[in-house]
């Protein structure tokens, strides 16, 4: 596989935890911020550009009201300027993500896994 160094890859996976308790989603969402920033750091260090929608997270944390779908629409505008999508762990059973892999075919980007990641060495 060949993508050229310094593209910009869109990094999508699941945040928000599914089927668990209130108590747990905090933690979870949390560790699928941390995953997504890990597969971010792997790509930065092979040369490539990478944009982590999961940062959102962060600014959700200090925002007083509730963005609500309008996180999608920045993600996907974001998206449309990206030369690649990387699908993480768990993007299967991710709405968002799958979303975001949809849009990514109808641009013809060039998609790959975490799983494909040294692939691209």
């Amino acid at each position: 596989m060949f993508l050229e160094k310094k593209s910009l890859v869109y990094v999508a996976g699941p945040y928000c935890p599914r089927n668990c308790t209130l108590h747990d989603a905090p933690r979870i969402a949390q560790q699928n911020v941390d995953h997504a920033i890990d597969v971010g750091i792997r790509l930065i260090k092979m040369g490539y550009v990478v944009f982590i929608p999961h940062f959102s997270h962060y600014i959700h944390l200090k925002m007083k009201e509730d963005m609500g779908s309008k996180w999608v629409d920045f993600d996907l505008a974001i998206l449309d300027r990206c030369d690649a999508i990387c699908l993480i762990k768990g993007w299967q059973n991710s709405p968002g993500a799958l979303r975001e892999k949809k849009r990514a075919e109808g641009k013809r980007m060039f998609i790959f896994t975490e799983e494909q990641i040294e692939e691209l060495r």
